[in-house]
């Protein structure tokens, strides 16, 4: 029994792990309400506010980040409903582990597009910020993976990640 739930907690954790730092990125930049460009052009995201864009960056940068969050947030969607089936699979009275693989493989493939997705988000910003204000962004990213660290998503002590 405990064999099966590795594989399980290991695609659980690094699933986790892929939707933390999207979720952190979409709440940091933060958004309009309504998920739509803020007519006034005002820098709503606190991350933007925090680099110091200039308001010219501002216009440049808010469109692409609307669209960037509303593609985020349908891959997060996506990925939720395939981990809801896996743990549907794996607590079938009997496995099918050709079910379980196959549903693994559609998880990997959306947290490949995520990935992506943040991938070419960033480096769209990094041709948009100054090198001081690219510097700044990915300090903070760091800083912010090293808090949560592997495994700790899942309320495990640090050095203990599955």
């Amino acid at each position: 029994m405990w064999r099966k739930l590795g594989p399980l907690t290991m695609v659980l954790s690094l699933g986790l792990n892929v939707a933390f730092v999207t979720a952190w990125a979409v709440r940091t930049v933060g958004g309009p309400e309504n998920g739509t460009v803020a007519p006034d052009h005002e820098v709503w995201s606190p991350l933007y506010r925090s680099l110091g864009v200039t308001p010219d960056q501002w216009r440049q940068i808010e469109p692409d980040l609307v669209a960037f969050q509303n593609e985020s947030a349908a891959i997060r969607a996506g990925l939720h409903e395939l981990r809801t089936e896996m743990i549907r699979l794996v607590a079938a009275e009997a496995p099918d582990r050709q079910a379980i693989q196959a549903k693994q493989d559609e998880i990997r493939a959306g947290q490949r597009r995520m990935q992506d997705l943040v991938v070419a988000h960033l480096l769209k910003r990094r041709e948009l910020l100054t090198p001081e204000q690219a510097d700044q962004l990915f300090e903070q990213m760091r800083e912010r993976m090293e808090e949560v660290g592997p495994g700790r998503m899942l309320g495990l002590p640090e050095g203990s990640a599955p």
